[in-house]
């Protein structure tokens, strides 16, 4: 018999999946054979109503929108608003913070913080926030952009324990950054065109991959070399690339349907 589970999957750890249905979390420890639901996120009444369907959910942005691992114990789900921390061995959550801005487009964890960024309109190009959620004392402020219209991802590399962080979306505000702490200044990597305009960051040894997230110009992948920090042109895709993840020593990243005058699709 085939079974169909109509949930978004979040995080994958070997066999065992953590997913979510409105704002209810699933776990499967079988590769997604069978699911058990874990707990349900308190949230309000009308967010319950605004999540009762798929579309509701989409529609209205209710939803869970990130799980991740924060060591063996602790697992910190996004969504609604928040940042739960939520204990696998108690089946609890332990603390909650409330989220500053929307919902980011993604999050990492750096040296036991999350961390993420504000990710808005922003038209009239106020200050865009970095933030990192400590689990004990909660959010602060890590670092203030005031030349960025959003922060797009924030993403650890285990390379060289450092935080990459990548900003758009006009030519001077399209940056990819590097952190090799939480206290100092992000420093630009490569910067100053629709060419540096990127989503997700993709790590080896000796380069950072990326693909561009442009709708003005034709979107490519490239390298940078970390040492010289010169990029490289691998080739071409048909619209803007947002996700992305490495798995078994490739590379993979995900364009998506962003029709333009310049791209196809």
């Amino acid at each position: 018999m085939l079974f169909i589970f109509n949930g978004r999957v979040h995080l994958v750890e070997g066999s065992v999946l953590w997913a979510s249905i409105g704002a209810t979390i699933y776990c499967s420890v079988n590769d997604g054979a069978t699911w058990s639901k874990k707990f349900k996120l308190d949230i309000a009444v009308k967010d319950r109503l605004y999540s009762l369907t798929r579309l509701s959910r989409r529609l209205f942005r209710k939803d869970v929108n990130h799980i991740i691992r924060m060591n063996d114990d602790y697992l910190a789900i996004v969504g609604f608003g928040f940042v739960y921390f939520y204990c696998t061995s108690s089946n609890q959550i332990s603390n909650y913070y409330k989220i500053f801005g929307s919902r980011p487009l993604s999050v990492c964890v750096f040296n036991n913080i999350l961390v993420y960024g504000e990710y808005k309109s922003n038209v009239k190009r106020s200050p865009i926030n970095l933030i990192g959620v400590d689990r004990y004392a909660g959010s602060k402020v890590i670092y203030t952009f005031k030349n960025v219209r959003h922060i797009h991802g924030v993403h650890y590399d285990r390379f060289d324990n450092a935080l990459w962080v990548t900003t758009g979306d006009r030519d001077n505000e399209s940056t990819i950054w590097k952190m090799n702490s939480l206290i100092e200044e992000p420093v630009s990597i490569v910067t100053g065109s629709q060419q540096s305009r990127a989503v997700q960051l993709l790590f080896e040894k000796k380069n950072v991959y990326y693909g561009t997230d442009t709708p003005l110009e034709k979107n490519y992948v490239y390298s940078i070399n970390r040492s010289t920090h010169k990029i490289k042109k691998i080739f071409y895709v048909h619209s803007s690339i947002f996700y992305g993840c490495s798995f078994n020593k490739m590379h993979y990243l995900a364009s998506v349907c962003e029709p333009s005058d310049i791209n196809d699709i």
